[in-house]
């Protein structure tokens, strides 16, 4: 994944050339790097080097978007990158299915690529402040257990004491 000073990325995964293309297109014409693939394994591959990452359901290959989402989310490297799902398949189980895979976000085809973009752009400053959240937290509890274990050679050094 990039950092937040770096150019940000997207990977597209629709089994439509021309949709994949469309929404590439638009998106390096807004300032972001590109990728794309037309199956799950080809986006699992992917997905790692990305910050943002937009499926539909329909895909190439046997595994659907929806199972993409999970691969995903079972994944330490790609668990926290935002995911989209971007289909025609707006039945409400579908949209279920999506939700309980845990994507960010469900968008219903047609989408707009600006509106596609503002989703994107709010996952983004979605993500940078969860970051940072969770590195203050780590820093904290990085705090925490320095003093514990200062607090714990403390105790030991009293014990000893008594002991004697």
């Amino acid at each position: 994944m990039t950092s937040g000073a770096e150019t940000p990325s997207v990977l597209f995964v629709d089994p439509h050339p021309d949709n994949r293309e469309m929404y590439a297109e638009f998106f390096r014409h807004s300032g972001f790097v590109t990728m794309t693939a037309d199956n799950a394994a080809d986006a699992l591959a992917h997905a790692p080097e990305v910050d943002v990452i937009v499926t539909g359901i329909l895909l190439n290959g046997g595994t659907d978007g929806v199972e993409l989402v999970q691969r995903l989310r079972r994944d330490e490297r790609t668990k926290q990158i935002p995911v989209i799902v971007l289909t025609a398949c707006v039945w409400k189980p579908e949209r279920e299915r999506a939700e309980a895979a845990r994507c960010d976000v469900f968008l219903p085809k047609p989408c707009l690529p600006d509106h596609l973009l503002v989703e994107v752009r709010r996952l983004l400053a979605l993500a940078r402040v969860l970051r940072k959240r969770r590195a203050t937290a780590s820093a904290k509890a990085d705090l925490l257990r320095e003093q514990s274990a200062e607090l714990f050679e403390r105790r030991r050094a009293i014990d000893r004491r008594r002991l004697k």
